[in-house]
């Protein structure tokens, strides 16, 4: 089996915990996920506020061996870098990353769980599912429009049709904000 690097050109960085965000787009630009390096503890298996190993490393590893959505992450950490100075769409990016990429699910011959917040989470994967949520279509004016709090498990989620369906999206956002300041 072909490790992350010779699929997708992905690496892991080790980092200290969280990040400043400007550093964590660059990485993404250069194709390096941050993974911290500590394990949570048994009684935080249903919810962690901040990112431990298992997360990023089980939670965010295996759809970075898959090549469209490698680099779908690598445009999404250059057009970090490109805007880093530009509040609005950093604040934008953060919410579309934490509504698909940490907490997004997928409609795939049923609802599927995709995002690292909900796979390294028993309790997250056993709520998404539940009819104790609000999952909505995935709208990605909505998306960036929407407030999340990252210390509570989550009551709202956003369902993809397909992956295709966030790569075209984000490609039109992207052109979208870069055409508004050329």
């Amino acid at each position: 089996m072909p490790s992350l690097t010779e699929s997708t050109g992905w690496s892991i960085e080790v980092v200290p915990g969280l990040i400043p965000v400007e550093d964590f787009f660059r990485l993404l630009a250069q194709r390096k996920f941050s993974a911290s390096t500590w394990v949570r503890k048994m009684d935080q298996l249903d919810y962690l506020e901040e990112p431990d190993m298992f997360h990023d490393v089980f939670g965010h590893t295996p759809l970075l061996a898959e090549p469209k959505f490698a680099q779908f992450m690598k445009d999404f950490g250059d057009l970090g870098v490109e805007f880093i100075d530009d509040e609005e769409v950093v604040i934008q990016l953060q919410r579309l990353y934490w509504f698909t990429i940490e907490f997004g699910l997928i409609y795939e011959n049923g609802r599927k769980v995709y995002g690292a917040g909900i796979c390294s989470s028993f309790g997250e994967t056993t709520h998404s599912l539940s009819e104790n949520v609000e999952v909505v279509s995935f709208d990605l004016e909505r998306v960036i429009n929407t407030e999340f709090k990252t210390d509570v498990v989550q009551t709202l989620y956003f369902e993809l049709e397909s992956f295709d369906q966030l790569f075209e999206e984000f490609k039109l956002f992207r052109d979208t904000i870069r055409e508004k300041v050329a």
